[in-house]
């Protein structure tokens, strides 16, 4: 089998049989295995039918109508782990200060005591509006007759948008980065991304799974009427 695009030869595992896509190491074109399949009988082969990408259950899609929006809640179990880690690290602030102010006549001490730990301090605030965000927040992408947006409810949090649907080009999966312990690969996390009319990119949403971002992908380009982008992940080959 050979690359449609540089003709060099694709070896066989490059070739994922269970998606029929293949990779080109040389140019990294990635094209479907049965566009190069013969046709049998004399008979034109028929185009192979796009494989679709199965819904995973932490997304919601409401599709009725008018109303097209999909649903992702952000609570996962490391947020079980952070709550506890802030209330050890509050207290422990909460503690720190309840002794500097009650020492009578600590002087510079108790400047020194209450200044120390300002650091502290913002990330503890941070960690714990993060935390109240990762219980309570779930992101919404919707699509209406001439806008796509993006929001983040009900915590306060940055990544809201809102765009006319006429400008955008393309919908694709993006690698945002890989968590490792030594030479092992912990986790991948990605990003659904969007390609303006300006051809900016524009980020949807972040720190995905790979079934979600490959869905919500799928999804927005039906729900546009946009074709596969050949930009990032591919929505079927596992790389």
């Amino acid at each position: 089998m050979n690359c449609p695009k540089c003709g060099s030869i694709v070896l066989a595992e490059d070739v994922n049989i269970k998606a029929l896509v293949a990779k080109c190491r040389r140019c990294n074109e990635v094209f479907r295995v049965t566009d190069q399949l013969p046709a049998t009988n004399g008979e034109v082969a028929a185009p192979a039918r796009p494989v679709r990408v199965p819904r995973p259950a932490t997304l919601v899609v409401q599709d009725e109508g008018d109303i097209r929006v999909m649903r992702r809640r952000w609570f996962r179990p490391v947020h079980l782990f952070l709550l506890f880690f802030c209330i050890a690290w509050d207290s422990f602030l909460v503690f720190w200060y309840v002794m500097a102010l009650s020492i009578p006549g600590g002087g510079g001490f108790n400047v020194l005591a209450i200044v120390f730990p300002i650091c502290h301090v913002a990330v503890g605030v941070g960690l714990t509006y993060f935390v109240i965000a990762g219980f309570l927040n779930k992101s919404y992408v919707g699509v209406t007759s001439d806008r796509l947006y993006v929001r983040h409810r009900p915590v306060p949090w940055p990544g809201n948008a809102d765009l006319p649907t006429a400008g955008l080009k393309e919908v694709y999966v993006e690698r945002s980065y890989t968590q490792r312990s030594g030479n092992r690969q912990v986790q991948q996390v990605y990003n659904l991304n969007t390609v303006t009319e300006d051809g900016r990119s524009k980020r949807l949403l972040g720190g995905l799974e790979l079934p979600e971002a490959r869905y919500a992908a799928q999804t927005l380009n039906d729900w546009l009427n946009l074709a596969p982008s050949r930009l990032g992940v591919p929505l079927t080959a596992d790389r």
